[in-house]
C-alpha cells in the first residue's frame, strides 16, 4: 500500500498529519505540550498550504507559529526563574559559609558569619522574637555569636541558632513565617 502511493497522496497525508497534530494539541493537559504540538502542526500546515497558494491558511498558521514560539520562550523563562528562586541563596561576601542539606526532612542548613549583612537583615525582620528568645538586643546577640545557623524548609525559615562560645542558643523557630 505505501509503495503504491503517488506523490500527491504523500503530500495530502502530510497535510492531514499537520491537521491531526493541531487537533492533538488541543487535548493536551500540559500547556507546554499544547504549545509544542500546536507549533509543529501549524508549521506543517504552512509548509503544506504555501505551494498550494492557500494564503489565508498560510497567514493564520504562520501567526499561530509565532504566537506559540513566543509563549514557549516565556514559559521557559518562567521555569528557569522559578528554579532559581527555589535554589538556596547564601551571600557570596560571607567567608566560611557552609550549606549542608539534611535529607531526612528535606531541610537545608546554612551556617554563616554573624557579621554577614544577610544574617542581620533576616534576623531584623524577626527582631522581637529573636530578642525575646535570645534574652538580649539583636546587635548584642550577633556581636557575641561566632556563627549563625539557619534551617530552611524550602523558602520557609524553620529555625535560627546562634553559635556562642558558651554553647548554642536558638533564637527563632517554629512560627513558619516566610523568608521573603
Amino acid at each position: 500500500m505505501l509503495h503504491s502511493m503517488t506523490p500527491e497522496m504523500w503530500w495530502t497525508t502530510f497535510g492531514w498529519l499537520g491537521s491531526a497534530l493541531v487537533v492533538f494539541s488541543l487535548v493536551q493537559t500540559n500547556i507546554v505540550g499544547l504549545r509544542i504540538f500546536n507549533l509543529i502542526g501549524c508549521v506543517l500546515a504552512v509548509i503544506y498550504n504555501t505551494p498550494l497558494a492557500i494564503w489565508p491558511s498560510v497567514g493564520l498558521n504562520g501567526a499561530i507559529v509565532i504566537i506559540n514560539a513566543v509563549h514557549l520562550v516565556k514559559l521557559r523563562r518562567q521555569r528557569v526563574l522559578a528554579e532559581s528562586e527555589r535554589a538556596p541563596r547564601v551571600s557570596t561576601s560571607t567567608q566560611g559559609s557552609r550549606i549542608s542539606p539534611c535529607t531526612d526532612r528535606g531541610v537545608l542548613t546554612v551556617e554563616a558569619a554573624p557579621s554577614d549583612v544577610l544574617v542581620g537583615s533576616l534576623l531584623a525582620q524577626r527582631r522581637d522574637e529573636v530578642e525575646r528568645r535570645g534574652g538580649a538586643p539583636l546587635y548584642c546577640l550577633l556581636a557575641e555569636a561566632t556563627a549563625v545557623r539557619f534551617a530552611f524548609d524550602g523558602d520557609i525559615l524553620q529555625e535560627c541558632t546562634l553559635l556562642l562560645p558558651a554553647g548554642e542558643r536558638s533564637v527563632y523557630g517554629a512560627s513558619r513565617l516566610k523568608t521573603r
